[in-house]
Formats: C-alpha cells, sequence, structure tokens
C-alpha cells in the first residue's frame, strides 16, 4: 500500500466548532498523526465531534494552569503542526501563542484560522459562519439585492476554510522539508467567502451586473439553468453551439422559439416537462467502460457464432466431400494383388466368388486399395462413413461390420 502523503506528520490540534477542527480532520485523512487537545470544561457534541473530529487521538488539558501547560509543551517535543481558532491575544495569555511556541521548538508549524484574517481592525473580533455570509454580501446575494437578505443554509465558510487551512499547512511542511525553517500560516471566515464569490467582485468602467441572485434563481440562461421534468426537477446545460447544434437536431428540440432568452426558456420548458427524468437522462447518457465493454462482448459473440456457423457449414460439405472421394478411391483407385484365397471377397454369391486382381475385380465391384484396407472396409459403399477421430486407415472407417473382406 503506498504511504499517505503526511504519513509520520503530528499535528496537535487546538480547535473548536467547525473551521478549525475540519483542518485537522483532513491533514488526518491524508496521512497525520492528529491529536485533539479539548477543554475539559467545553460540553461534548456527539454529532459535531464525529464529523469533524473522527479519525483524531484525544486528551483533555486545560490550558489555563500550570500543570496543563506543562502537558501541552511535554506533547510539543513530538509535534510537526499546531491548529488552532483562538484570537491572538488569547494565545498569548494562555502562553502558547506562535513566537512562545518557537522558542521551544523552532521548526514548528503554526496554522490559526479565525473569523476575519489577521491584518485588518476586525483580526481580534469574534465570528461565526453567519458572520461571515452577513459581511461578504452572501445572504445579499441568495435574497435578491432587492430583496430580504436570506441566511446560506449550509457552513460553507467553514468547511472551505479548514480545507484551505489544510493547503496551507501542507505547503508550510513542503517549505520546511526544503529549508529546515517553520513558520505561521493562516486563514479566515470571510477570506474564505471572498474567495467563493470572486467572480462576483470584478468592477470596472462599462461592468454590468447581472450575476444569478435571489430565491427565485434558476441558472444563468435559457441554455444553463433548473427545468422541471415530469416527475421532478433536472439542471440542463447546453456548453456549445456544436452541442446545441446536435441537441435541436433531435426530433424532441426541434422547432424551439429562439428569437430571446425568454422565449427559447418557454420552450425549453415544455420540451422537458414533457418526460421524466430518467428518460431525459438516458437520452443522452454516454456509454461507459462496462457498457462498451458489453456491447464489444456481444460483438465479439455475435461475429464468433457466424464463424462457427461457417466452420460446422464446412465441416458438413467436407464430409459429404470425403464420402464422396472415399467412394471415387474404391471405383477407381489401383488394387493390389492378391493370389492367397483369403483375398476373395466375403459379400460375393459363392457361385461368382473370385479372387481379386488388377484384371479380375469380384463381381461386388469392391477393390480395397490394400490388403490393410481389407480388413477394415464394408463389403458395400454405402455403408462407408468417415470420421474426424479413431483413424485406422486412408478412409478413416469404423471398425469392420459382418461381412468385411477377411485377412
Amino acid at each position: 500500500m503506498a504511504q499517505a502523503a503526511l504519513e509520520g506528520i503530528r499535528v496537535l490540534d487546538l480547535c473548536i466548532v467547525l473551521a478549525g477542527p475540519t483542518c485537522g480532520r483532513t491533514l488526518g485523512e491524508f496521512g497525520a498523526d492528529v491529536i485533539k487537545i479539548d477543554d475539559p470544561s467545553r460540553p461534548y457534541d456527539i454529532a459535531g465531534n464525529t464529523d469533524v473530529n473522527r479519525g483524531k487521538r484525544s486528551i483533555n488539558i486545560n490550558l489555563k494552569n500550570p500543570e496543563g501547560l506543562a502537558v501541552f509543551y511535554k506533547l510539543l517535543e513530538t509535534a510537526d503542526v499546531v491548529v488552532e481558532n483562538s484570537r491572538a491575544t488569547t494565545l498569548a495569555r494562555l502562553g502558547i501563542s506562535y513566537e512562545q511556541m518557537k522558542k521551544h521548538k523552532p521548526d514548528i508549524i503554526h496554522a490559526s484560522l479565525n473569523a476575519f484574517g489577521y491584518d485588518g481592525p476586525w483580526a481580534e473580533r469574534a465570528g461565526w459562519e453567519q458572520l461571515a455570509q452577513a459581511t461578504s454580501g452572501i445572504q445579499v446575494r441568495r435574497g435578491g439585492r432587492d430583496g430580504t437578505p436570506k441566511l446560506l443554509p449550509y457552513p460553507m465558510n467553514d468547511y472551505g476554510t479548514g480545507l484551505m487551512g489544510a493547503y496551507a499547512v501542507a505547503l508550510a511542511v513542503h517549505e520546511r522539508n526544503r529549508t529546515g525553517e517553520g513558520q505561521s500560516v493562516n486563514s479566515g471566515l470571510a477570506l474564505t467567502a471572498g474567495l467563493l464569490q470572486s467572480p462576483y467582485f470584478l468592477d470596472y468602467e462599462g461592468h454590468q451586473r447581472d450575476e444569478p441572485e435571489g430565491l427565485g434563481v434558476r441558472g444563468f440562461s435559457a441554455k444553463s439553468r433548473l427545468y422541471k421534468a415530469a416527475d421532478g426537477w433536472l439542471y440542463f446545460h447546453c456548453p456549445s453551439d456544436e452541442a446545441w447544434k446536435q441537441l435541436t437536431a433531435l426530433s424532441d428540440f426541434a422547432g424551439l422559439d429562439e428569437g430571446n432568452d425568454d422565449g427559447l426558456t418557454r420552450s425549453l420548458a415544455e420540451v422537458l416537462a414533457s418526460k421524466p427524468r430518467p428518460d431525459w437522462a438516458a437520452g443522452r447518457k454516454k456509454k461507459g467502460g462496462r457498457e462498451k465493454g458489453k456491447e464489444r462482448r456481444g460483438r465479439r459473440g455475435e461475429e464468433e457464432g457466424k464463424r462457427e456457423e461457417r466452420k460446422r457449414g464446412a465441416r458438413r460439405e467436407g464430409r459429404v466431400t470425403q464420402k464422396s472421394m472415399n467412394e471415387s478411391a474404391f471405383q477407381y483407385a489401383r488394387p493390389p494383388v492378391y493370389t492367397s484365397e483369403k483375398s476373395r471377397c466375403g459379400s460375393c454369391p459363392p457361385k461368382t466368388r473370385s479372387a481379386v486382381s488388377p484384371s479380375v475385380p469380384p463381381s461386388c465391384g469392391i477393390q480395397p486399395r490394400s490388403r490393410k484396407m481389407a480388413a477394415y472396409t464394408t463389403a458395400a459403399p454405402s455403408r462407408i462413413s468417415a470420421t474426424r477421430s479413431g483413424r485406422r486407415g486412408p478412409f478413416n472407417a469404423k471398425s469392420p461390420p459382418a461381412g468385411s473382406l477377411d485377412g
């Protein structure tokens, strides 16, 4: 099994809530040994811990007393990374700021995640997901610029900040491997919110703001938006003119109103509402590896079946030809000379029995090619049958029945 990217890296996780613990969890998912340090006075949240603290080891330490602080610095001796999400002044008060930790372990990597970053007037403000949404414009965009702001119902900035923090730690570990030096990295909820909305933060002369916003938004245009099918909603996306040309060549999409975006939206809505989602998905589904494999095997099977049928036909023709050849051989092959009484034909009537010789054939017309074959050929050509196995002579005759030639 391949070694995980962060195997051998030990992380002390001092974080609470979502963003910070998500950073530690992500580092653990890439192989790091993460030790979660919990404050004994904080209540235990089963659901939250299962979400963001899975895969970690844990220990309760009260960092507000000397004994707990001593335990922390003992753990720091073997650690590579410390992750926390407290304000800078709080860390200094507890005695675990980056500068204080660096004195005990110069190459330590310190990651700090907060609400509003570390280089502005709000650096020391406490904050949560909802506040980051409000200050970054997410709630206005969700509710609509002319409507009431709406809360985004999932904590995308918390999880996003945790992932960005893990990314920063991985880069710091890489830098330390090159230079031997540790460093402090940081991120914040509002910074993540800005990153996720970066396409809408542009402004220049002549720029028109037409980004989708509001609870009623269904997409970006008629060719990329939500539509209601017969059994529920689906997202329709046509990425290029070529794809649109292929789509409108289908009978279902012929005759669409392409005069303007609103008219096209109505036309597509009528078409897509006529069938359930599985029908539309099946119609546009590309064949995967398994389906292509089945199709190839089916084609190979058909081809092999045809080849086998041709072989069987050839074998049938071959048996008829072989039988004809056998009979012809008996009729026209030069027979050997026999002078012994044993060479007489056993099927001839007693009065007409004669020795088999080149000039005097027996009255039955059978002219065996050799003495050996005379012992194995039947009395009449119509009883000769060629076989593929069990060769006993040039004509592959079966074992001799009663009435065969003596000898």
